[in-house]
């Protein structure tokens, strides 16, 4: 049951809820932009404004077959909607892989750094590289091989 129908004034406070909303996605849109925008000025010296509709033409362009997955014109990637394809390619997949590599490369190559900046102890050290080296990335590892094995 939604909750803003059942309060007393539910509607306002409904309404400004998704407002606030909208303009917390918008702001942070407009940071993740600034990347992009950043990289056209600093390194290529292009004009903020021609870079601002260069970065927000090439996003909404990336970004329109996946909007478009759930539409009547259907954008499917082997009989599945797009999004869901990129959704289980970089939010599965890419998050467990990563989550794999940095576990691997701070366990075994940045060992003396991850040591002094866990502030624990001789034994809570070699318990927190025994999961880092081979605990986190076994399980990812599996886990990993069990969601590549059995698709979205």
């Amino acid at each position: 049951m939604p909750i803003f129908q059942d309060m007393a004034f539910g509607r306002l406070f409904g309404g400004a809820f998704f407002l606030l909303l909208f303009i917390a996605a918008l702001t942070s849109a407009v940071s993740v932009l600034e990347v992009p925008v950043a990289t056209l000025v600093d390194a290529y010296g292009v004009g903020r404004k021609h870079a601002t509709a260069i970065a927000s033409a090439a996003v909404t362009l990336i970004g329109l077959p996946s909007i478009l997955s759930y539409t009547a014109l259907k954008v499917e990637l082997f009989g599945t909607p797009l999004l869901d394809v990129k959704d289980f390619v970089f939010g599965t997949v890419g998050l467990m892989a990563a989550g794999l590599m940095m576990s691997v490369t701070a366990g075994w190559f940045a060992a003396p750094h991850l040591r002094r900046a866990a502030g624990v102890g001789r034994r809570g050290q070699r318990v927190l590289m025994l999961l880092i080296r081979f605990v986190i990335p076994a399980v990812l590892a599996v886990t990993l091989a069990m969601r590549a094995f059995h698709g979205m």
